[in-house]
């Protein structure tokens, strides 16, 4: 599949533990990486396991973007605009690169993103942090998946629940759902508006993810 502009639609995703992530930066020189506001952002976590899922999201996502542009990773600037407030958090993306579309998730057990020539979401979570009656009673799933899941035996139902989980998130970041639009957005095969779900389990980790593009994407494990 190609672009309009000709190009061969590409998405990279990367996935690894923060350690791994930071192991290649240095436990100081990852402040060269950022821009004012994510070093801000970074230093204001009262939890060096909250920093560093940060800053190694933020740096993987460069990293990514890089695989895609043939780019120096340290040498992109990574910008986030909130379309409501203003405020440097929201969707994010490269600065001089209007094609690239990027997205990053972080726990403290891994973190992940995605580059891609073509929209693209990823989303990570690590099992146990989510249940399945947690979610249920949040209200996120349809009648359809609810029945799905209510079908299966009780050990399977918070690893499925949450496989659900991960692509709605993607949706989200995505545009083509909301919070409020949980239980009308159905992510039981097939994928809607045309996506494509790319799923993996993370094996340093054991957290599972999940990317959204109109293409399967390329998932490497950095450890």
């Amino acid at each position: 599949m190609r672009t309009q502009g000709g190009e061969t639609d590409r998405c990279v995703a990367l996935v690894g533990t923060p350690r791994a992530v930071l192991a290649g930066v240095g436990s100081s020189e990852w402040v060269g990486w950022l821009a004012a506001h994510e070093q801000k952002a970074a230093l204001s976590f009262a939890h060096a396991e909250l920093r560093d899922s940060y800053v190694a999201a933020h740096i993987l996502a460069r990293r990514a973007a890089a695989r895609l542009i043939g780019s120096d990773p340290q040498r992109l600037r990574l910008v986030q605009c909130c379309a409501t407030c203003g405020g440097p958090h929201g969707k994010p993306s490269i600065e001089g690169h209007p094609r690239l579309h990027v997205s990053l998730s972080h726990t403290r057990q891994a973190v992940a993103a995605v580059a891609g020539n073509v929209p693209s979401a990823i989303d990570i979570e690590m099992p146990g942090n989510l249940v399945y009656s947690e979610l249920r009673s949040a209200s996120v799933f349809s009648s359809r998946e609810l029945a799905m899941l209510d079908a299966l035996r009780p050990a399977e139902r918070d690893d499925a629940a949450l496989a659900f989980w991960v692509r709605k998130e993607c949706l989200v970041k995505l545009g083509h759902a909301s919070l409020d639009t949980l239980t009308t957005c159905d992510v039981a095969e097939p994928a809607p508006a045309g996506l494509k779900f790319t799923e993996w389990s993370h094996p340093a980790s054991g957290c599972i993810g999940a990317v959204a593009a109109r293409i399967v994407a390329q998932v490497e494990f950095l450890d």
